[in-house]
């Protein structure tokens, strides 16, 4: 159990310049909850009970264990110790003090013997809500103590298929919102059940997946985006100089497909006549960008540009 809020997941390590992409199912390894609040279990993983299983009595029971919280919060999973003669299907609920049934759930993949987790992210959070859990809409790096960057980030999860999210409705809001006006740009993350929970999570990747292809919108895995944070994190602009009418900058290490933006317009109202790579003329497409023009250099090459304003 824990004091609330949703989870993001991890990746190890260390985006191209349009930060729009979609993380194909099932792809980060370890989930958390990374919460300001801790969480708790009632039973360590190494515990185990005295007599696992017996192999004399084959009828159904119900056992259960009652508990009491000294602070308030939501009960996220549930939990039993299977013993090797513990076949057939195992059902977890979660009585209220008065006796009523609050919630049951089905034991889905699990193994011959050990602990059996359920867990369960409420669909109260969410409210069917697109967006909800949108974090900064990238991943973010981890940093140490002393501010140090670590080459470990995290990405939230915005669609899972164990909350309630309806489908396409809330992969459909997303791409809306970051290939409209808006501007919400996102490496937008799935975390689909595919293995354990074939019909939920198969109906929901297969949406997100339809809405992609769609709009044009590639579906990558975690380690994809892994490659775009290094190419991007190698890309270095550097020596940026500005006279009033001409503003230079050196760009080395640029990431594959980069696409460079230089402002179509100063803060005294000078607009960009031309902008120039070692003095030869280089191709530039104006682009909105949250309201504000921009001179993008698709493909952009290492080299020093000078863009001139009138």
């Amino acid at each position: 159990m824990t004091p609330s809020k949703p989870r993001p997941n991890w990746v190890a390590r260390q985006p191209r310049a349009h930060a729009l992409a979609l993380l194909a199912t099932v792809l980060l390894a370890l989930p958390t909850a990374a919460r300001a609040q801790p969480t708790y279990t009632l039973f360590a993983p190494t515990s185990t009970p005295a007599v696992p299983s017996v192999t004399n009595d084959f009828a159904p029971v119900e056992l259960g264990v009652k508990f009491q919280s000294d602070i308030e919060g939501d009960i996220l999973g549930i939990r039993f110790y299977k013993g090797t003669a513990n076949t057939g299907t195992h059902v977890g609920s979660l009585w209220s003090a008065a006796g009523a049934r609050l919630a049951f759930a089905t034991f889905t993949g699990e193994t011959a013997s050990g602990w059996q987790d359920y867990y369960y992210w409420p669909d109260y959070w969410v409210q069917d809500r697109p967006g909800l859990f949108t974090g900064s809409g990238l991943a973010m790096r981890f940093a140490d103590l002393d501010g140090t960057p670590l080459d470990v980030y995290q990405i939230a999860t915005q669609m899972t298929d164990e909350s309630g999210q309806s489908y396409p409705l809330h992969i459909d809001t997303l791409l809306d919102n970051a290939l409209g006006t808006q501007g919400y740009y996102g490496a937008f993350n799935a975390n689909m059940h595919v293995d354990s929970q074939p019909s939920a999570g198969s109906s929901g990747s297969a949406a997100i997946i339809a809405s992609a292809q769609r709009e044009g919108v590639p579906v990558i895995t975690a380690k994809q985006l892994l490659a775009w944070l290094d190419a991007r994190e190698a890309t270095q602009v550097s020596t940026v100089a500005f006279t009033g009418t001409v503003l230079t900058f050196d760009l080395a290490s640029p990431a594959r497909n980069l696409s460079l933006m230089v402002p179509t317009r100063t803060t005294t109202g000078q607009t960009l006549l031309s902008v120039t790579r070692a003095g030869a003329p280089v191709t530039t497409v104006t682009r909105t960008i949250k309201g504000v023009d921009f001179a993008f250099i698709d493909g952009a090459l290492a080299g020093t540009y000078t863009a001139t304003y009138n």
